[in-house]
Formats: C-alpha cells, sequence, structure tokens
C-alpha cells in the first residue's frame, strides 16, 4: 500500500483503490474481532457451569 502512495499522483486511481482495500480489510478484522468476542464470552460461560 506504501507503494501505492509513494510513486503514484495525489488522487489516482491507485490511492483510491489502496484506500478502499485497506477500509474493508479493517471492516474485516473488526467483524472477526466481534465474532472472536462472542465466541470467547461462549467459551468462558461453558467454563464457569463446569466449576
Amino acid at each position: 500500500m506504501f507503494m501505492d502512495f509513494k510513486y503514484t499522483r495525489p488522487g489516482s486511481k491507485e490511492q483510491v483503490q489502496a484506500l478502499a482495500t485497506l477500509s474493508f480489510l479493517i471492516g474485516m478484522w473488526a467483524d472477526f474481532l466481534t465474532a472472536e468476542e462472542k465466541r470467547m464470552d461462549q467459551v468462558m460461560a461453558l467454563e464457569a457451569g463446569n466449576s
């Protein structure tokens, strides 16, 4: 992504695409972390129930 900004003009198609990709990946990361938090909450509830 750095190269998309270093060697292209500001506002170019490559820069816009790189930002769109970054935004998408951050959104996917957030979705993953939300799902992981729910999964871990379920694990903790099961462990608490077995104690």
